[in-house]
């Protein structure tokens, strides 16, 4: 099989419990950010939160430098997609510890300036995510991006 879905025996299913998030990646209402990380919480994810600044210039490394700050991974670490995905390995062998998930808000603001940045951030956030669980069979904690944003054409 070339493709597999991997779901962990005792991952929360959040697309049945959480009408906003119907499929990956999740892109949610900045309306609705606050009432899904309370939701999230309530079913046991550690939820980190992430701000993009829509008024600065986006790179990779800075919203790899975002992300390892919301997850207390050690500083410096994380800005770039391998180191990324070694703390990312780590974290999902933890497969004991809570779920996590990581509310980034503003990538709406990326989408309206350059539309390749967004598209790449998104899929290698995600990719990567899946391609570290493939790559051990014990990477089994549950993980997950949620994209908050004013998703509705300007």
């Amino acid at each position: 099989m070339i493709f597999k879905r991997f779901v962990g025996p005792d991952w929360v299913q959040v697309e049945s419990l959480i009408p906003q998030l119907e499929a990956r990646p999740y892109l949610c209402d900045d309306d609705d950010r606050q009432k899904i990380s309370e939701k999230l919480s309530n079913l046991g994810f550690i939820v980190a939160h992430v701000e993009i600044e829509s008024d600065t210039s986006f790179t990779e490394e800075i919203l790899l430098r975002k992300v390892a700050e919301a997850l207390h991974w050690p500083e410096a670490s994380g800005t770039n997609w391998n180191s990324h995905c070694s703390l990312l390995y780590q974290t999902l062998t933890q497969w004991e510890e809570p779920p996590i998930a990581v509310l980034i808000q503003g990538m709406d603001g990326i989408l309206r300036r350059d539309i390749h940045a967004f598209t790449r951030s998104i899929h290698l956030l995600e990719a990567s995510t899946h391609a570290v669980r493939l790559s051990v069979e014990h990477a089994a904690r549950q993980f997950l991006y949620v994209f908050s944003g004013n998703w509705s054409p300007a």
